[in-house]
């Protein structure tokens, strides 16, 4: 299959219609910019996934003969002077040692477009690098294969396409050089396990333990968590959360500032039992499972100040997750939502069913009530779920408890009761709405009625 893969990509099969339509503007452009030599190759993912048979739109290119800003120009003179171009200046510090261009070809695609590697950089380097130690530098063997716009071939010198055929991550140099020119790519390497269910090269698991230090001190936090958000939205998260936490990496993702304590062993255990029970798990829900299962333990802890909102108090796992790890309010509202609705099901488990702490369960954790399931930490527990919590939610009609208004409004339920709206509605809410529960088919009359006969005991 591979073999005819690269046929077909090196004969034009392959190409999707947007592949012909970039392709035909790279080529104008060599074109226009004559009598320069100048090279084009598609590099990297593109070349990766046609290899496997799989479409991608990300298509970046890697020149020689001239710079990214000479090339960029040319293309604005074939496509128009309204062409949008952005350069993104090289930025040593977070391994990004070559000036890029970007242009916009049309609607809104755009195309990225640097020079080839060096064997070295410095400050202010502009020596131009070959296809060789351009591919030496890249992250894995598999990201590092060109497609040459001339001569329409597939150039590999890391061993690219055998490393695809075997289903192996490797690096293209050696592990422990590779990490540190960008100790990032122990998570992107992570995140290629998820998406393509490959293995891991055993020089890479070796090395990732002495570039943890390099880790924690060179990387940005969005970087780790853009990275992070791929990986647990791919297929295949779990194998890369085993990796992840085998390998000793995740204190220095998910406890960067070492405030917590982490269990490597029962946080394999929770993420093996999640995999266990759900193992279809993708996109928003694989995230916000995965994470309930390693921050599980932070319910327990303080709240902790928020250095952003002159210390206020803010719960543990908020300030982990939206804080230290850079990631979204609602990542940590849903993560919150979850692990609150495992304790309500362990609560029922114990004290028994009825209409109100079952629809109180699935109006608390919201329309994501059923991620509570793979969390039970027991198989009782899991039983309970499937054979009596679950067939009860769908039998009392409570699968959309969260969508349920309130009979009266806050200003009426207060006349009825006799007092002014205030903080001390919120008892009366809570009560109102678990008579809600136990009476179905209860009217706003019925409620003002059952009110007044209380009042009048």
């Amino acid at each position: 299959m591979i073999d005819e893969n690269i046929r077909k990509l090196e004969s034009g099969e392959a190409f999707s219609k947007l592949d012909s339509e970039v392709i035909d503007i790279i080529k104008r452009t060599v074109t226009e910019i004559l009598p320069k030599n100048v090279i084009v190759r598609i590099a990297g993912g593109w070349v990766r996934d046609k290899i496997l048979g799989k479409e991608n739109d990300d298509i970046d290119i890697a020149i020689s003969g001239a710079t990214c800003t000479e090339f960029s120009q040319t293309m604005v003179k074939v496509l128009g002077p309204n062409t949008k171009v952005v350069i993104l200046e090289a930025n040593h510090e977070q391994s990004k040692h070559l000036n890029t261009a970007r242009v916009c070809l049309f609607r809104d695609f755009w195309l990225d477009i640097c020079g080839l590697r060096s064997e070295s950089y410095s400050e202010g380097e502009t020596s131009e690098g070959t296809a060789q130690s351009d591919a030496r530098h890249r992250d894995f063997s598999m990201n590092a294969l060109f497609f040459n716009l001339q001569t329409m071939k597939i150039e590999d010198y890391v061993k690219g396409v055998q490393s695809i055929k075997d289903k192996v991550i490797r690096t293209p140099i050696s592990a422990i050089e590779d990490f540190t020119d960008d100790p990032n790519r122990i998570v992107r390497c992570f995140r290629f396990v998820a998406k393509y269910d490959f293995q891991i090269d055993q020089e890479i698991l070796d090395a990732i333990p002495k570039i943890i230090p390099l880790f924690l001190h060179n990387i940005t936090k969005d970087r780790i968590a853009t990275e992070l958000t791929k990986m647990l939205h791919a297929k295949s998260a779990f194998f890369a959360m085993q990796h992840l936490i085998s390998s000793g990496m995740l204190s220095p993702i998910f406890d960067s500032e070492s405030l917590w304590s982490l269990d490597m062993e029962k946080t394999l255990q929770r993420v093996r039992r999640v995999h266990q029970i759900q193992p279809d798990l993708t996109g928003n829900d694989s995230m916000i499972t995965y994470f309930a299962a390693v921050l599980l333990d932070l319910e327990e802890k303080k709240a902790v100040p928020d250095p952003e909102k002159k210390n206020k108090p803010m719960p543990a796992i908020t300030y982990q997750i939206v804080r230290s790890m850079r990631l979204q309010n609602a990542l940590a509202d849903n993560v919150k939502k979850i692990l609150h609705g495992k304790l309500m099901v362990e609560k029922i488990f114990k004290d028994g069913m009825n209409r109100v702490n079952v629809g109180r369960f699935v109006m608390s954790t919201g329309p994501l009530f059923y991620l509570v399931r793979p969390l039970l930490q027991t198989d009782d527990l899991l039983d309970f779920y499937d054979n009596k919590l679950k067939p009860f939610i769908e039998e009392q009609n409570l699968s959309k408890s969260y969508e349920m208004k309130q009979i009266l409004d806050g200003v009426t339920l207060a006349s009825v009761h006799g007092i002014k709206p205030g903080p001390g509605l919120k008892d009366l809410i809570d009560q109102m709405i678990d008579w809600q529960f136990a009476n179905p088919n209860g009217t706003s009359d019925d409620y003002k009625k059952y009110i007044a006969e209380k009042k009048g005991h």
